[in-house]
């Protein structure tokens, strides 16, 4: 059997074992496209669940070390920095609080950069980058939404008032957005 058939059967087996846990636990596994909340991690507090979870991302991330290209690869590491910049400048620019705003529905990058004063051509490319690697989803051309990963950046504030005082944006938030943007 080749190595990417051993990894799809450690995936599947480990899949088949996480869905019967999540069934017999009566939790579910998340969705990527909904809001990050407590409960929708509650599946890992069954030990066999959590293993389950992380042998399959393991093996993803294998497969993905597998299949793509070594350039690529390279290529991914040495621009590790233009995601972390990319971030900044969607946190500095409030775009998940206005995205939370918007709704599951999204909002279109020109709607964004006129709520929070940016350029829409430049933060297109910074969402769309960011998109690549699920933080963000874009739902059609140019209209975006929060996945479960950039809800975790939400400061529950309303935009509005962040845009007006910057200086309060993590006062008596959940942190995430603060340890992310230093």
């Amino acid at each position: 059997m080749s190595h990417i058939r051993e990894l799809q059967s450690l995936i599947n087996n480990s899949i088949d074992k996480l869905e019967k846990i999540c069934e017999s636990t009566g939790t579910s596994i998340p969705d990527l496209y909904t809001h990050f909340s407590p409960e929708s991690e509650a599946f890992r507090s069954n030990l066999a669940a959590a293993e389950a979870a992380n042998v399959i991302s393991a093996a993803a991330l294998q497969l993905k070390a597998i299949l793509t290209p070594p350039h690529i690869s390279l290529y991914h590491v040495v621009a590790g920095h233009l995601g972390s910049a990319a971030l900044r400048v969607c946190l500095e620019s409030h775009v998940t609080e206005i995205l939370r705003e918007a709704g599951p529905t999204g909002l279109h990058v020109n709607d964004i950069a006129a709520k929070n004063g940016q350029d829409p051509r430049k933060l297109v490319r910074f969402l769309r980058y960011l998109a690549n690697s699920h933080i963000y989803r874009e739902i059609t051309p140019d209209v975006f939404a929060n996945t479960r990963i950039s809800s975790m950046l939400d400061t529950l504030k309303p935009s509005q008032d962040i845009i007006a005082h910057p200086e309060t944006k993590h006062d008596n938030t959940p942190g995430m957005a603060a340890l992310a943007g230093h």
